[in-house]
């Protein structure tokens, strides 16, 4: 490791960064983030470039200590100093654990305060133990390449200059230059697993494998960022070669496209897939394993097989496609009419009560839009997704009971659609046809005009 000096990374910052660019640094009070701050330290007429956050979690008196002791470090400075405090619901700590909770709400946090700051970046003190710690806790949940990959110096609007560096090298650097720094007391509690492999892990590789080993590790996960950032961009030149067609909630991949690609492939772009259909954007990088899995045994499956995945999301197995639907297990919806209703995947139906004045102009009438006797019908519809065995009389059919898939083509014959009930039955199949029994006679006086708008293609 060459020798660390006061303001050795302001150069590589500013090679990053536009000449009038401002950073807010990620100051934590650690060893870590003190000695990030001393190593950017820009000269005296550049200091106005950078400013100083510190994020308080409200875990307890060092939390505020901490906070006191890195805005005094940044006045001392001459830096502006900002700080912002974390709540972090209970339930989601629940869900993903503190650390991980913590880490989303405090880049939300920090990301505030770069916005207050004028800042175009935000400088964290992340280390070479960072990225071998993160391989190890990934490789343990069995994480996938995505998981694997380590941090990048430069992504999206984070520089992490200090990858390269060892925390041990750090605290040299700071004990050589008489730099003060806290020792947070959550890092020795080994509840946390990222202490088990800092406190347990780290000396027993050192001890048996070198200390090389654990720098190896590092290295590793570099090597898995770059193979990682590759495969991003093959999948995004296969995903417009493998989408067939895409609604909101809703997508049909190519199977026969999906089988050339070599298997890591396949996984990302079902990932990729699998997050384009979700309703709930909560945890929009989350993909879990089952779902990977039944995607890739359906590549070897039998037409017409239908598999439940989680979130109510179900995966259809034709001869030529993989479909993803969000809405087959849908909720039904109650519409009360007059009034208009945006259905789950962008598509739109409003109704209008008019008086019928002679049955010709509803003969003329677009195809988009439907009358039907508002006496017959009643003020209000159930609207749900279509299931396989509904059926209908549909108008002008002479009294045939049909099938729905019977009404529509072959090439819309999975796509998102939706029947609307009234009295028990199917009155409507949404854009498609009206039941023969909600018909427009010359007896009726009131109707229903429904103009039906269909949902937008995603290309």
């Amino acid at each position: 490791m060459s020798e660390l000096y006061i303001g050795k990374y302001w150069n590589w910052l500013r090679r990053q960064i536009k000449a009038e660019d401002r950073v807010l640094l990620a100051i934590s009070g650690g060893a870590d983030s003190i000695a990030l701050f001393h190593l950017v330290q820009p000269s005296m007429d550049r200091l106005s470039q950078i400013a100083v956050a510190n994020i308080n979690h409200n875990t307890g008196q060092f939390a505020d200590d901490a906070q006191k002791f890195v805005e005094n470090i940044a006045k001392e400075a001459g830096v502006d100093f900002l700080t912002s405090g974390l709540s972090i619901p209970h339930v989601e700590i629940k869900e993903h654990g503190f650390e991980a909770a913590a880490r989303i709400h405090r880049y939300m946090a920090l990301r505030s305060l770069k916005s207050q700051a004028g800042a175009s970046f935000i400088v964290t003190g992340h280390t070479l133990d960072d990225q071998a710690e993160s391989l190890l806790i990934s490789i343990m949940r069995g994480a996938g390449l995505k998981g694997m990959a380590g941090m990048k110096r430069r992504l999206e609007d984070i520089l992490r200059p200090l990858l390269r560096v060892t925390h041990n090298d750090l605290v040299d650097f700071l004990n050589q230059n008489d730099l003060d720094f806290m020792e947070d007391p959550s890092n020795s509690d080994l509840a946390f697993t990222r202490n088990k492999v800092r406190k347990l892990l780290k000396p027993t590789i050192e001890d048996h494998f070198g200390q090389g080993s654990w720098c190896n590790l590092a290295y590793s996960a570099s090597y898995l960022r770059t193979i990682h950032d590759g495969l991003e961009d093959l999948t995004e030149k296969a995903w417009h070669e493998v989408v067939h067609k895409r609604f909101s909630g809703w997508i049909m991949l190519d199977k026969c496209t999906l089988t050339e690609y070599f298997e890591e492939l396949q996984v990302s772009l079902f990932r990729k897939a699998w997050q384009a259909v979700q309703l709930d954007d909560s945890r929009p990088e989350y993909v879990p394993r089952s779902v990977l899995e039944s995607m890739l045994k359906s590549l070897e499956q039998e037409a017409g097989r239908t598999v439940q995945l989680v979130n109510r999301i179900q995966l259809k197995v034709t001869d030529t496609h993989l479909i993803l639907d969000a809405f087959a297990a849908f909720p039904s919806i109650t519409w009360q009419l007059p009034g208009k209703i945006t259905l789950p995947d962008g598509s739109t139906v409003e109704a209008n009560k008019r008086a019928l004045d002679g049955i010709d102009g509803i003969r003329n009438a677009s195809h988009l839009v439907e009358y039907l006797d508002r006496d017959i019908c009643g003020d209000q519809f159930t609207i749900r997704p279509k299931q396989d065995g509904d059926r209908m009389i549909p108008l002008g059919r002479s009294g045939k009971m049909v099938k729905l898939t019977d009404l529509v083509d072959s090439e819309n014959r999975y796509t998102p659609q939706w029947v609307a009930e009234c009295n028990g039955e199917i009155c409507y199949f949404i854009g498609k046809r009206i039941a023969d029994t909600c018909r427009v006679t010359e007896k009726t006086e009131w109707v229903w005009a429904i103009d039906y708008t269909p949902p937008e293609e995603i290309l």
